[in-house]
């Protein structure tokens, strides 16, 4: 994942392609501006926009238009976001980190259910973490 914080995404671009890594790499992006920024800066990244609201996702279904992208959703997002993402083949991002003490992340440390309680109405097909080694407990 690669968290592009005040360069403009062109100015990243020729060194992920020097790297061999443009095929490899989600680049995050958090506003409408820096998406279609990175969208421009490479063809063959994967981008994650942040996603607030079904209105949000429709727009960067169709700003992306036949081009895949990742909606990162967070923490606090309805179950029903996730439904929709997923309804529309639009892969799921989320941090389960955000969201105050009761977080799924905060809680992982003490509670092992806590990730399988969060997940259960909220399919995410990549999950950010600080306690990736409590996540083996959730795969039942």
């Amino acid at each position: 994942m690669l968290d592009i914080k005040k360069v403009p995404p062109a100015k990243v671009a020729p060194i992920v392609r020097s790297a061999r890594m443009a095929r490899r790499v989600l680049v995050l992006t958090f506003d409408r501006k820096t998406a279609e920024a990175a969208i421009a800066a490479d063809a063959d990244w994967r981008i994650s926009v942040l996603v607030k609201s079904r209105e949000e996702l429709r727009a960067y279904g169709d700003i992306f238009a036949r081009r895949r992208f990742v909606a990162y959703l967070p923490t606090l997002s309805p179950a029903a976001l996730f439904a929709e993402a997923r309804s529309a083949g639009v892969p799921t991002l989320t941090d389960a980190m955000s969201g105050g003490a009761d977080a799924p992340d905060r809680l992982a440390a003490a509670d092992v259910g806590a990730y399988r309680r969060y997940l259960a109405d909220r399919p995410a097909d990549l999950l950010v973490t600080d306690h990736a080694t409590r996540l083996p407990a959730c795969a039942g």
